[in-house]
């Protein structure tokens, strides 16, 4: 079992504010993100700022916001297939949240927290993990939402399983 390790920064950072500090070991998460809000009256490391803020679900992770920079918000459009922010008030979907290099405020370059599109797998029809899927179902163990959240579903699927 690999040891966690805990990232310096975790402990000089702004602790209102998520960064690369809250990936275990640095490895990619997989967490929901809920709103993207435009805040105008922050505090970021003591100084008054004006950000768009990333709300997450619940997470084992971390439980606080992120603020966003231009790379993020060019993501967030990407992902979400819009560029209105005012359409990231109840997004309630799966990203990734990985480590980049970019450059660095002051020159040079380091670790960047990035979110990342999660695309789920397709549950293709008569594959073991659809025969799971649809016992589940059947069983009451699971539901078709349930399901939706962690694989893609095709009409044909679907129908197949309800």
């Amino acid at each position: 079992m690999e040891k966690e390790v805990t990232h310096w920064k975790q402990k000089l950072t702004d602790v209102n504010w998520i960064g690369t500090y809250i990936l275990p070991n640095g490895m990619d998460i997989i967490v929901k993100l809920l709103r993207v809000e435009w805040k105008e009256d922050l505090k970021v490391m003591g100084q008054a700022k004006k950000s768009f803020v990333a709300y997450f679900g619940d997470n084992k992770y971390f439980d606080k916001p992120m603020l966003l920079n231009k790379t993020n918000l060019s993501r967030i459009t990407k992902i979400t297939g819009t560029p209105n922010p005012q359409e990231w008030i109840n997004l309630n979907m799966d990203v990734i949240l990985c480590q980049e290099m970019d450059k660095a405020i002051g020159g040079g370059k380091d670790w960047a927290l990035r979110i990342k599109e999660y695309n789920k797998p397709d549950l293709i029809l008569d594959s073991p993990n659809f025969i799971k899927v649809k016992d589940a179902i059947t069983s009451g163990k699971a539901t078709i939402e349930q399901v939706e959240t962690k694989y893609k579903l095709s009409k044909e699927v679907r129908d197949a399983i309800i």
